[in-house]
């Protein structure tokens, strides 16, 4: 009888075969890993989906609590209603997260035509908001001209100018502990180097100084908040959250 006789393959598909063996065993040790990290940007994409879908309940409790608490001022002649004025704004990109932060620590939010026309800083005048502590009814203030965007001239400041970003930053610095809970606020224009380009700017908060808290009580009694006598407490519904 004769033996089949065992005749190996080829150098070269050996050394594929322990390639794609090689391989295989690497996938199968890092399977758990790749799981782990196909869930965590699952998670992140959802994150941002509730994000999205969550923004509009949280913007009517703010509006809502506006609406409900603060003075209605027509220093300026008015041109779209105190609340689309004020969705205008809070439609801007300010992050669900920033919101959460307001509704945590009970801020009402109030459009302010004092703001506008604020000469309170010896580099720029252009003043995007204002903080109040208020003896613990904080309140935080948002620059309002009485128009729309679409009815502010080229040369004037709209309402949406920076708002997002001035408003994400007092809730990332102020909120998380970088300012004193006491503390006044201002939220002011400040422009980049002019090395560059003279006409970049962006936002800042700052700690209003005595004197400016001065300049704020003689300009229209800025440093007291435009808030109802018989306003109601802040009742933000924590099912937002």
């Amino acid at each position: 009888m004769y033996r089949d006789r065992h005749i190996d393959p080829p150098l070269s598909q050996r050394a594929a075969a322990g390639v794609l063996e090689g391989v295989a065993f690497v996938l199968e040790r890092w399977k758990p890993l790749m799981a782990v990290a196909g869930l965590v940007v699952a998670f992140i994409n959802r994150e941002q989906g509730v994000e999205l879908t969550r923004k509009p309940e949280l913007i009517d409790q703010i509006v809502a609590t506006s609406l409900a608490r603060c003075k209605q001022q027509d220093r300026f002649p008015e041109k779209g209603s105190y609340e689309l004025r004020l969705r205008e704004v809070l439609n801007t990109g300010i992050r669900s997260q920033a919101f959460d932060a307001f509704m945590r620590k009970k801020v009402t939010i109030c459009l302010d035509q004092r703001l506008p026309d604020f000469k309170g800083h010896f580099v720029n005048n252009t003043f995007y908001a204002a903080y109040h502590y208020n003896n613990g009814d904080p309140v935080l203030l948002i620059r309002d001209n009485g128009k729309l965007a679409k009815d502010t001239g080229m040369f004037d400041t709209d309402n949406k100018e920076r708002s997002a970003e001035t408003l994400n930053k007092f809730a990332h610095r102020y909120l998380l502990g970088e300012y004193a809970p006491q503390d006044t606020l201002l939220a002011y224009k400040e422009d980049e180097s002019c090395v560059k380009d003279c006409t970049s700017y962006y936002a800042e908060w700052i700690k209003a100084s005595a004197g400016q808290i001065a300049k704020m009580r003689s300009h229209h009694g800025l440093d007291i908040p435009p808030l109802k006598k018989d306003a109601l407490p802040v009742n933000y519904s924590p099912a937002s959250w």
